[in-house]
Formats: structure tokens, C-alpha cells, sequence
């Protein structure tokens, strides 16, 4: 007998083997024999395939399940953190609100009056404890945003003298570093917008100019009405942004390393919700050596909405 027939017998007989421990040891591959596929070296090379795929699918499932389980567990991390910041910022808010009301009565001498000495420890005991409560408000208004439960209360309102409330608001600190404030108010801007809000982006816009501004710089505060927007510029005095910074001026927490990094690092990216929940939006414009110019651009109200907004009927 030629040995490749002595061989034959051996040989159909590993294949029925081999093929027979695969269709009894993995599940999958029962499934295949019922296809016929088992037939042949071609079956047998499918069947092996099955198999790898099917291992491979188990792996696979095993992976997402597991991605699955950490994506719950950093959501419940995140809410958590929420909820810390959140509680955080309400307990901080309550005692500092008497810190910051009481240095006032005795700054004011409303209980008697102080050595100059005195007042002026006094005055910095105010600053910084006002300095707290914006970052207080930061970290509240972050959490309501993250947690969607910030409201924006609209109203029609005059933006020149938000400008004026601003300006006020914001001296003492630039004359604090020697920085001036260049501003020339326009006639009434109405705008229709939530007054504190935009309020607040505006003093973001002017203490970071401020912080960005040397020493005996300036701050340049302009305004200006166009047929559809109310547009607020704001110009620093100092060296200006690199491109790259530029981009990531209003992302979360970014502080640029030019300068200015002081707070919560979440001013600026506040600035850009507030201005995008007013259908608006904030842009900046930088020269090395100039400085910067962040341009805030509101919708102007027009008469109808300002009256409407304000109560008064149509016509009055």
C-alpha cells in the first residue's frame, strides 16, 4: 500500500478529532456544525476562526462592561464634587456675608470713629474679604450651571449705567495697583438681560484687565451701540496674549500663564456662558506688546421689548 493511503486513514481521523473536541468544547462552535461548515479544510479553518471571533467578542464585552462601570462611577464622583461645591460655597457665603457687612460699619465709622491707622487695616480686611465673596460666587454660580439650575432673571435695563456701576465697583483695586480706568459713558443702551449676570461678566471683563495691566497701566472701558448689538470693549495695558492662549482664554479653570492668575480660573469661561445665555458672545483680540481687547456683544432691546420689559404700556 503506497504510503500516502496508509496516511489517509490517519489523517481523517485527527480531522474528525480535532473537529470533534472543538464542537464539544466551545459552545459557539456547536452552532456551527449545524451549518455544515465542519466539512473540509476549508470548515475546519472557519470553524477555528469562529472561535478566535467569538473569544475575541467575549473579551470585548468584558472591556465595555468594565469602561461602563468606571464611566458610573466618575459621574457619581462628579455629582458628588458638585454637591461638595455647592454646600461648600453656601456655608462660606453666610459667614463672610458678615465679615464684609460689619468691616463696612466700622470703615464707615457708623460705630465710632477710627485711627487712621486703624481704617486703613480696616479697608484692607475689606478688600481682600470682598475679594472672597466674588470667589464664593464663582464657585456658586459654577455649581448652578453645572447642575442646571441657573435661572437668568430678564429685564429691560439701562447698560450705561451697569458701565457706571462697574467702574465704581472696580477702582479701588486699580488704585490699589496704580492702574487708571479711561471710560466715557454713552447716552441710555437699553438692553433686555439678566442685570446681575451681565453684571458680573463685566467686572470679570475689568478685573482681569486690571490684573493684567503693570503697574501705572491702563484700562480702557468703551461702549458702543450698532443697529442690532450693544458692544462693551474692554483694553488691557499689558504685553499681550500668544496665539495658543488666545484659544483657550475661555475654557474652564485656564489661567494664562501671562499673567493674571489669581481667582477660581473660571471668570472668563463665565463670561462667555453669561454672554451665550443672552444670545450674545465674547471675543478677544491680542498684539505682543499692545495689549488685549475683549469685546462683549449684546442684542440691543428694542422699543417694544423695552417696554414690554418694563411694565409700561405700548405707546407711553
Amino acid at each position: 500500500m503506497p504510503i500516502s493511503r496508509r496516511l489517509l486513514p490517519v489523517m481523517v481521523l485527527l480531522f474528525v478529532v480535532l473537529i470533534g473536541r472543538a464542537l464539544f468544547l466551545d459552545e459557539s462552535l456547536r452552532a456551527a456544525r449545524s451549518t455544515g461548515l465542519a466539512m473540509g479544510g476549508l470548515g475546519l479553518v472557519t470553524i477555528v476562526a469562529l472561535v478566535a471571533a467569538e473569544r475575541r467578542t467575549r473579551v470585548l464585552e468584558a472591556k465595555a462592561l468594565e469602561l461602563a462601570a468606571q464611566a458610573d462611577q466618575l459621574r457619581e464622583h462628579d455629582r458628588l464634587k458638585d454637591h461638595f461645591i455647592a454646600t461648600a460655597a453656601h456655608d462660606l457665603k453666610t459667614p463672610l456675608t458678615s465679615i464684609v457687612g460689619y468691616t463696612e460699619l466700622l470703615v464707615d465709622g457708623s460705630v465710632g470713629e477710627l485711627e487712621a491707622e486703624q481704617k486703613q487695616f480696616l479697608q484692607v480686611v475689606d478688600r481682600n474679604a470682598r475679594r472672597l465673596e466674588r470667589m464664593v460666587d464663582d464657585l456658586v454660580l459654577m455649581a448652578k450651571i453645572d447642575a442646571g439650575t441657573l435661572r437668568l432673571d430678564r429685564v429691560s435695563f439701562d447698560l450705561a449705567d451697569l458701565l457706571v456701576e462697574s467702574v465704581e465697583s472696580a477702582l479701588p483695586v486699580a488704585e490699589d495697583k496704580g492702574v487708571s480706568i479711561t471710560f466715557n459713558p454713552l447716552d441710555a443702551v437699553m438692553v433686555t438681560g439678566d442685570r446681575r449676570r451681565l453684571g458680573q461678566a463685566i467686572d470679570k471683563l475689568l478685573n482681569y484687565a486690571i490684573n493684567r495691566s503693570p503697574t501705572n497701566g491702563q484700562v480702557d472701558l468703551q461702549s458702543e451701540l450698532t443697529a442690532s448689538r450693544a458692544l462693551i470693549s474692554v483694553t488691557d495695558s499689558g504685553g499681550g496674549l500668544p496665539p495658543d492662549e488666545q484659544s483657550r482664554l475661555f475654557d474652564r479653570f485656564y489661567r494664562s500663564a501671562a499673567g493674571a492668575a489669581f481667582g477660581t480660573g473660571f471668570g472668563l469661561c463665565m463670561v462667555r456662558f453669561v454672554a451665550e445665555a443672552h444670545e450674545g458672545s465674547v471675543l478677544v483680540s491680542s498684539e505682543s506688546g499692545v495689549g488685549s481687547t475683549f469685546i462683549l456683544a449684546l442684542p440691543a432691546a428694542s422699543s417694544h421689548e423695552a417696554l414690554a420689559n418694563s411694565g409700561a404700556p405700548s405707546g407711553q
